[in-house]
């Protein structure tokens, strides 16, 4: 599960700053956005498959942060 909460973490992260990217052509940013978006919604319909109910971050957080709120059980509802 924690390659998954990285990857989560990393299309967070990505979504939260790509608009202070200013070098980049709108219309590339708004598709990438788009992607990321559906990658994000993927990646966390697939934890909910295998693991069952798993907290849905809204925002960029730590690792620690998602361990402390997500512990690697089934039985635990994460």
């Amino acid at each position: 599960m924690g390659i998954s909460l990285q990857r989560h973490k990393n299309l967070q992260h990505f979504l939260e700053n790509v608009d202070r990217v200013t070098a980049m052509d709108a219309t590339l940013k708004a598709r990438m956005k788009a992607e990321a978006r559906f990658i994000r919604a993927f990646h966390y319909f697939m934890l909910e498959t295998w693991w069952g109910d798993v907290p849905l971050f809204d925002k960029d957080i730590s690792i620690d942060e998602i361990k402390k709120h997500c512990p690697h059980t089934k039985s635990t509802g994460c």
